[in-house]
């Protein structure tokens, strides 16, 4: 598989104002945006559409949202992009961003900030996923997305929802109603591709959000990939661990389709003094090796789609403002720095030339699929360290 056997994409949000550009929706940037992914060789750019900004009361879609939304999609249809629309984003960079009416007031930590309304609330969480009504009401945003967007070239798929897990852990039951009802909804106007965007953790533990639930209702399988989030991983860049939990993802779930690599990345040093955010930031060198080592292992085993984490650093302003104030690392993990200039690996879609290879064999998996949620964290550890020997 040469570089043009294969789709390398990044996430999209926007340099100066996060997912919170819907509320100041500038198109002329986004179209130079584009065109700078465009030119460097970026085939797919992943958006994320923040909940509140299209759906502020249950039964209520916003319509400037929606066609704001529609422009995104020309603009990338314009510059020949494909769109992958996450439709609910009620968790991004270590923060839960819902509506006021899915929260009921509460005192009392929660594992992830919640923002509503402009601020950091003090809430729970109403589970949107067993309440028909609130499932009714995610149908309407899907239906609204869906009807917008009927037919139009630019759209790659349809995410249901990023890192859902992050936000709440529904019993199974409730889960697959949850999933029916907005597979049934999307695919009313068109038989767009859908996914959902699991991550490494939804490996780790018993859930609802096991891939082969997920792979019941969605087109293709997605995963995110973090190695330097997990103390079991001796080395934080690891370039072999995102390969190894595609092939974990795809084998759990049971799949004969190639699982998207949906994120990778790592925070970059941008060479100035900063409070401790409590993960480390990598040297550019170490990134740009990690991101082309992991990449090229993914694409020559047969992965036809990645996205990079993510496009651009945050610029200053948004420093002191959630989730950046507290989540330092989140500000650095862009192709460009926060003051615009490029980064050493932001021309690493043209610079990748890639030939495929054999099928991965899977004689690293030694216990049957039952078996790995007895006790995932110690079966991904030892398969971790049983994929790396059987690559040599």
């Amino acid at each position: 598989m040469t570089s043009e056997g294969f789709r390398l994409g990044l996430n999209y949000l926007p340099s100066d104002s996060f997912i919170f550009f819907w509320y100041r929706f500038r198109p002329a940037a986004i179209r130079r945006d584009f065109a700078w992914i465009k030119e460097r060789g970026f085939r797919i750019v992943r958006i994320f559409l923040l909940w509140e900004a299209f759906q502020p009361e249950s039964r209520k879609i916003e319509t400037s949202s929606l066609r704001n939304l529609a422009a995104i999609c020309e603009a990338a249809h314009e510059e020949g992009l494909k769109i992958i629309v996450t439709l609910f984003v009620g968790h991004l960079s270590g923060m839960n961003l819902l509506p006021p009416w899915l929260l009921e007031p509460k005192e009392g930590k929660q594992r992830f900030p919640i923002y509503s309304s402009f601020k950091i609330r003090s809430a729970s969480i109403l589970d949107f996923f067993k309440d028909k009504g609130l499932r009714e009401a995610q149908r309407l945003l899907v239906r609204e997305v869906a009807n917008v967007l009927q037919g139009h070239p630019s759209v790659f798929a349809f995410d249901l929802g990023n890192e859902p897990s992050n936000i709440l852990l529904p019993h199974e039951d409730h889960f697959r109603l949850w999933l029916e009802d907005m597979v049934e909804a999307a695919k009313s106007y068109d038989n767009v591709p859908l996914t959902l965007g699991l991550h490494q953790e939804d490996l780790l533990r018993r859930s609802a959000f096991h891939p082969r639930i997920v792979k019941e209702y969605t087109d293709f399988l997605s995963i995110h990939a973090y190695p330097f989030y997990l103390p079991s991983i001796e080395a934080p860049l690891d370039e072999s661990f995102p390969l190894f939990l595609s092939e974990l993802t795809k084998w759990l779930g049971e799949s004969e389709k190639a699982v998207v690599m949906e994120e990778l990345g790592a925070p970059s040093d941008p060479g100035i003094e900063l409070v401790d955010g409590g993960f480390r930031l990598y040297k550019e060198e170490e990134v740009e090796w990690y991101l082309r080592d992991a990449l090229t292992l993914l694409f020559r085993s047969g992965t036809e789609t990645a996205l990079i984490w993510c496009y651009s650093d945050y610029e200053r302003p948004l420093w002191d403002t959630p989730p950046f104030d507290r989540n330092v690392h989140e500000r650095f993990f862009g192709l460009r720095r926060f003051d615009g200039r490029e980064k050493s690996y932001a021309n690493l879609a043209r610079e990748l030339h890639i030939e495929r290879t054999e099928a991965l064999p899977r004689d690293w998996i030694n216990i049957e699929r039952d078996e790995y949620f007895e006790d995932p964290v110690s079966h991904m550890r030892r398969l971790f360290s049983r994929f790396k020997a059987s690559k040599g």
